[in-house]
């Protein structure tokens, strides 16, 4: 019987095999850096630490793509759900801030930044933040709600 923990590790194994094999046999030139896009082959590792609960390679990972690609929101953005799971809420306000600036139209990084400034204490800046994610996105009912319970905390 394979206990929960070990299937976790076989399946990442499994996972990075087949992402060896992707590179091996479908790739023109597997040297090529520039044709993996070793960014995204960073932020998919990252990802799979992040599912088996390892949060540090998970930001490890997303830092080594965000090396490559400064720029790689989906990173910044999953970056900062990894320091929130590690409580290491500064981090996560940091890059979610980095996240807004690159794309200001994504309701999810406003919401969960609100969450992090209502859980320190800055409910004026939650609530902020909360309506600019309404503002990007109407029928967001999580961050209608969560506003609502803000505004009654005032």
């Amino acid at each position: 019987m394979i206990f929960p923990r070990e299937k976790s590790t076989f399946i990442f194994i499994i996972l990075i095999t087949l992402s060896f094999l992707w590179v091996v046999f479908f790739m023109k030139d597997p040297e090529s850096v520039e044709e993996l896009g070793l960014e995204h082959e960073y932020h998919n590792l990252a990802n799979d630490y992040f599912a088996i609960e390892d949060f540090d390679k998970a930001i490890e990972h997303y830092s080594k793509a965000l090396t490559i690609s400064p720029k790689l929101k989906e990173s910044l953005f999953n970056r900062s759900l990894a320091y929130i799971r590690k409580n290491e809420y500064p981090k996560a306000i940091k890059d979610l801030d980095r996240v807004i600036e690159l794309n200001d139209i994504l309701a999810e990084a406003f919401y969960a930044r609100g969450l992090l400034h209502e859980h320190e204490g800055r409910v004026e800046r939650a609530v902020e933040d909360y309506s600019k994610a309404l503002e990007v996105d109407p029928g967001y009912s999580d961050a209608f709600t969560q506003r609502k319970n803000a505004l009654e905390k005032k």
